[in-house]
């Protein structure tokens, strides 16, 4: 079932990234919270309304106080009274650490054994009573050791179901336990995120991207690529264009094509994020040949998704681990490719059901009427030859 018809499912865990401060991603997920209250509209995507359940935000940067400015300010860009969205939106001041539940049990059974054991090797009855006096201060000590404020998460966590429509993590860095750079780090983060999500409901978590001038480098999250391999959909903001363009990925689905939107103040004191047409990067995106397409299936043991081909056609050029080529170039290479009979599609089977894949070759015959790369033969050589 979809929150967000055709971009998130109700137990997503989605990550929106874009660049700091000139992206406006806060405004963008508190938009979402709105429309998630609502069931309104949000770049023109429908959104399930989740009331009576509540939107949870954790603000780890901005404050509660500027977090309830901003939604008053975008309530009245939509013309709504805030009194109708507030009331649904729980805001927690301050970090939450994401960590996998196992790890707080991990934590309280430890220290239950070593008080077992405590008590077994106690032959004074007023020490057993004391040490099963101390057994929940004990416990909870050694929980709390995980992680500062683990409480917090144990406490989302364990709300009975039906409590969260949308958690809100603002931002990846400052809800994570470690180094964003550390791919066990991420993965836990991860991991603890996506727990969330299929516990409870969607979980949409804001993260940066790096810096540069090329539009492909400010989508690209920061960090381990294990942030953006963990999510179900991945939403990337592209500032090096006018308007602001929103790019999607999903996993299980087909994605959307990229969105402009522009944030525009209101006569009544209001901020609306509309949407536009989306924008060409500044810089030009790198044409995708229909070689490199050929390059990134080759040898691949079964078909592959668009979005793996952009990834492998991106490392191919050497770019940072988790970007991809661009998608309208991708598949405009992919197309001419399944014309020549240079390519073909192939169904792959999910639990959601079946994607859209590629393979080398025509039906049965893969490679047929294709220039195979020679081993350890550069790129922009075997371009060149297969065009021949």
């Amino acid at each position: 079932m979809w929150a967000v018809e055709g971009l998130i499912e109700t137990h997503d865990f989605a990550l929106l990234a874009g660049e700091e401060i000139t992206a406006g991603k806060s405004w963008l997920v508190l938009d979402l919270a709105i429309a998630r209250v609502l069931g309104a509209e949000w770049l023109g995507f429908r959104v399930a309304s989740c009331r009576p359940a509540r939107v949870l935000v954790i603000s780890s940067e901005g404050g509660a106080a500027l977090v309830k400015r901003r939604i008053a300010r975008l309530c009245a860009g939509r013309g709504v009274d805030p009194a109708k969205v507030e009331p649904y939106i729980v805001v927690i001041d301050g970090r939450v650490p994401l960590v996998p539940r196992a790890e707080r049990e991990q934590a309280h059974q430890a220290a239950m054994l070593r008080l077992a054991r405590q008590h077994v090797q106690s032959y004074r009855d007023d020490d057993r009573r004391r040490i099963e006096d101390a057994k929940d201060a004990v416990a909870s000590l050694a929980v709390g050791a995980v992680a500062p404020n683990i409480e917090r998460l144990a406490a989302i966590q364990d709300a009975p179901a039906g409590t969260w429509g949308l958690i809100v993590v603002d931002t990846v860095r400052k809800n994570m336990v470690g180094d964003e750079n550390s791919s066990a780090d991420a993965g836990r983060f991860t991991s603890a995120a996506d727990e969330l999500a299929r516990e409870h409901c969607p979980v949409v978590a804001v993260h940066h991207t790096g810096k540069g001038t090329d539009g492909a480098r400010k989508r690209s999250a920061r960090g381990s690529s294990e942030l953006t391999a963990g999510p179900r959909a991945v939403l990337s903001v592209d500032t090096a264009c006018t308007p602001r363009t929103m790019h999607f990925e999903l996993n299980n689905h087909p994605a959307p094509e990229p969105v402009g939107f522009e944030l525009v103040d209101t006569p009544n004191g209001g901020l609306k994020i509309e949407r536009r047409e989306p924008g060409a990067t500044t810089s030009g995106a790198q044409r995708v040949e229909d070689a490199e397409v050929e390059a990134a299936l080759q040898g691949a043991p079964e078909p592959m998704t668009l979005s793996r081909i952009r990834a492998a056609i991106s490392q191919a050029r050497g770019a940072k681990l988790g970007s991809k080529a661009n998608q309208r170039s991708t598949e405009a290479a992919i197309k001419r490719c399944i014309q020549r009979g240079a390519v073909s599609e192939a169904p792959i089977e999910t639990r959601s059901g079946a994607l859209v894949g590629y393979r080398l070759g025509r039906d049965s015959s893969p490679g047929r009427g294709v220039v195979q790369p020679h081993p350890g033969e550069p790129l922009d050589s075997y371009i060149t030859r297969s065009k021949q």
